[in-house]
């Protein structure tokens, strides 16, 4: 009931912008289902993942989710893709994180968590930055899957 009053407020109280109306839609599904993960004492969602990985990084989050190509933002983010898509709880799909990530194409969120798994094999830089960046998050590597 107090899931559906919320759903039924967003949606009434927000017509003009469409591409704002999915994102809003996609976010409250998060908020509503198991895709909230307790972590100690408090409860982790993307947009935490997202944030924790631009302070991390040291990048802005405007930058990271910007167009631009830049080798340290693309890495970044596709560092964040990869927590995001091979996280047992939350079990998000490509196109939710395409939206939390800038609006991209679901094609690019399969891109980059290949770009993942090779470079984690190949560049061991890279995966000891990605292993720092999981226990930053999680606080442990049990789900480290690489």
């Amino acid at each position: 009931q107090y899931k559906a009053t919320i759903r039924t407020f967003v949606v009434s109280s927000i017509k003009k912008e469409r591409s704002l109306l999915k994102t809003l839609k996609i976010k409250l599904r998060m908020y509503c289902s198991p895709n909230v993960v307790p972590l100690k004492t408090r409860m982790l969602i993307p947009e935490d993942i997202i944030k924790q990985g631009a302070d991390f990084f040291r990048i802005k989050l405007t930058d990271l989710l910007s167009k631009c190509r830049e080798r340290r933002l693309v890495e970044t983010r596709q560092m964040i893709i990869d927590l995001l898509y091979s996280d047992p709880y939350m079990r998000l799909s490509l196109k939710s994180i395409a939206q939390l990530m800038g609006n991209r194409d679901h094609t690019t969120m399969i891109h980059s968590i290949r770009q993942v798994s090779n470079l984690c094999e190949t560049d061991y830089i890279f995966r000891e930055r990605y292993k720092r960046f999981h226990l930053l998050v999680y606080g442990n590597l049990d789900n480290f899957r690489r």
